[in-house]
């Protein structure tokens, strides 16, 4: 990089360098530009080599696709919501407000399209093993579509400048005018509008290539008055090109500055070492693939043969009758032979195909391993005759591979979170919002308990203040009737978060994708078996030791027997009446 004089040259050098392998071990030549172009080919059922050639009609050949069933299975497996997004407040003092900050939360996700950010994060580490992320200030990250890199460091994207192409409409081009392109004050050295004009008849397919460089480089590239400088900073440029009347390439500037901090993250799936990408989900599935399609290549061409009918003959007669053999023959029209000849079809029965059409199951059954994707986690119904309890079981083992990547694609949406996202949810947040929110059935039965017995309370002490008693029953109407005036508002009610109030006070996020992604179906089977016991016989309840079994399975099934309020038998309920009532009486002046 020293030598290079300036960042157009360096474009060029560092393109050109993009598009040649380099060995990530002894004996394993590989391009990461080449890697994600077999797998967007595999991914659409488009063959590697001679693509052209093979998908035209007069050489057709069949593409049987079996890497997308398995990676569509993987998007839906390691994926996981927003939902499972949850934002507190890591305060003792104000973790009450954790439930506003929640709701403010959720609006803003929606808002900005944080669901789309976690299916496109999880689709590029799916297919191509990493995801590149981008931060973008006030907005959701963006995910960087690996297709668009111009040029990146092979074995690690980050640890040296790389490049993003562009491809923009004039129009698109002109709107970038917000960002600050075009302007001198940002190291401009054309306006948009020049390099339109400029590219208007070189511009491919209309539009104009834009590139987009981020990274530590000569610090004179970004400050001309420091040309003899030998230090390095992290910077970013958008540059474009354009053939000048000698068709000469001439490289411009359209916006340049300092980057303070790194402004993107990446994520590997199953990391491979010296390489800037993990094993991708297309790339496991390559040798499948192609073997696949040979055996189907094979297959066909024994069908085409066997699709002929080929006569034989020994009379030379029969032959010199009919040079072309019997194409235009009419149906039931008499041939002649003569006597003590021979004339019948030629076998051409395929007696290998079994062997290729067993290959391409063996070929599908591997990749479905390797993929730990099998039969049931792709919704296809197990065999007959296999317990439903087996087929439970290999389901729930054959999720354990993708449960471990989703982890490790939450911890990354953590570390973005923390670093990115909650920053600026702070400081929206400190301005003080207003929005509109919708609760759930079971948090406004909650409120419309609190609000009636916050208002109870008030009635209580202001008729005290009077020197009046108020009796209970007037309290408990007065409770009950604030309970349906607020109820009947609906669920959709105005939340503020005031200005200030959250100064200060620390925030952290937590992605539940366990306790979130249950099996629900295995969940209801689970608790359906355990209300049958009860209902059968409900006595067991009044067993201490029955009790302590039932609180057992609870636990074992993944539930909480708190939940479920089975601490003791009747006894301790009976004993604890007392200290009930009187809890009661003293929420009324609490």
């Amino acid at each position: 990089m020293s030598q290079t004089k300036d960042i157009f040259s360096y474009i060029t050098e560092q393109e050109n360098s993009y598009d040649k392998p380099y060995e990530v071990i002894s004996g394993w030549q590989w391009n990461l530009k080449e890697h994600i172009r077999k797998a967007i080919l595999y991914l659409n059922s488009q063959f590697a080599e001679e693509n052209e050639k093979k998908k035209s009609n007069e050489h057709r050949v069949p593409f049987k696709n079996i890497v997308r069933q398995i990676v569509n299975l993987q998007f839906r497996t390691e994926g996981f919501n927003v939902k499972d997004v949850g934002i507190y407040v890591d305060d003792e003092e104000n973790h009450h407000k954790s439930y506003l900050v929640r709701r403010f939360h959720e609006r803003w996700a929606r808002e900005n399209g944080i669901d789309t950010f976690i299916d496109e994060l999880v689709e590029s580490f799916v297919v191509f093993g990493g995801a590149l992320a981008k931060n973008i200030k006030g907005v959701r990250p963006e995910v960087v579509d690996l297709t668009t890199l111009a040029f990146c460091n092979q074995k690690d994207i980050l640890s040296r400048p790389f490049g993003i192409k562009h491809f923009y409409s004039p129009d698109e081009l002109l709107e970038m005018a917000e960002a600050g392109w075009g302007e001198e004050s940002n190291g401009a050295t054309i306006s948009l509008e020049d390099l339109i004009i400029l590219t208007e008849n070189q511009a491919k397919d209309g539009d104009i290539e834009i590139y987009e460089i981020h990274g530590v480089m000569p610090e004179k590239w970004i400050d001309s008055k420091k040309q003899e400088s030998k230090k390095y900073v992290r910077q970013e440029h958008i540059v474009a090109y354009y053939k000048n009347s000698s068709d000469e390439e001439v490289g411009v500037t359209l916006f340049k500055s300092r980057s303070p901090k790194q402004m993107f993250k990446f994520l590997k799936r199953d990391e491979i070492p010296n390489r800037a990408v993990g094993l991708g989900g297309v790339e496991e599935l390559e040798d499948p693939q192609i073997w696949t399609n040979f055996a189907q290549v094979t297959k066909m061409k024994f069908l085409e043969a066997a699709s002929k009918i080929v006569m034989q003959t020994t009379d030379p007669t029969l032959v010199a009758k009919h040079p072309t053999g019997l194409k235009g023959i009419d149906n039931l029209e008499i041939v002649q032979k003569a006597p003590n000849t021979e004339f019948s079809q030629v076998d051409t029965f395929p007696r290998n195909y079994q062997v290729f059409a067993n290959s391409v199951n063996e070929w599908e059954e591997h990749a479905k391993s390797i993929a730990s994707a099998s039969d049931p986690l792709l919704g296809e119904e197990p065999k007959s005759g296999t317990p439903f309890r087996l087929a439970e079981r290999v389901v729930m083992e054959g999720k354990g591979l993708h449960e471990y990547r989703k982890e490790k694609i939450a911890r990354f949406v953590e570390e973005i979170y923390r670093e990115w996202i909650m920053p600026y949810i702070g400081r929206k947040l400190v301005q003080g919002v207003k929005f509109l929110s919708e609760i759930p059935a079971d948090k406004l039965e909650q409120i419309a308990n609190n609000v009636a017995i916050q208002r109870a309370n008030q009635e209580f002490v202001n008729q005290v203040l009077e020197g009046k008693l108020p009796s209970r029953e007037e309290l408990a109407l007065l409770k009950e009737q604030t309970k349906i005036d607020f109820l009947r508002k609906g669920n959709e009610r105005f939340m503020e978060i005031l200005k200030d109030e959250l100064k200060d006070v620390a925030m952290e996020v937590k992605i539940d994708i366990a306790g979130k992604q249950r099996d629900l179906g295995l969940l209801v089977d689970k608790l359906s078996n355990i209300f049958r016991q009860i209902f059968a016989n409900p006595a067991i309840l009044q067993d201490p030791n029955a009790v302590r079994l039932l609180n057992n399975i609870f636990e074992y099934s993944g539930f909480s027997a708190i939940d479920f309020n089975l601490s003791q038998p009747t006894q301790m309920a009976q004993g604890i009446q007392p200290l009930t009532e009187l809890a009661q009486q003293s929420t009324m002046v609490a």
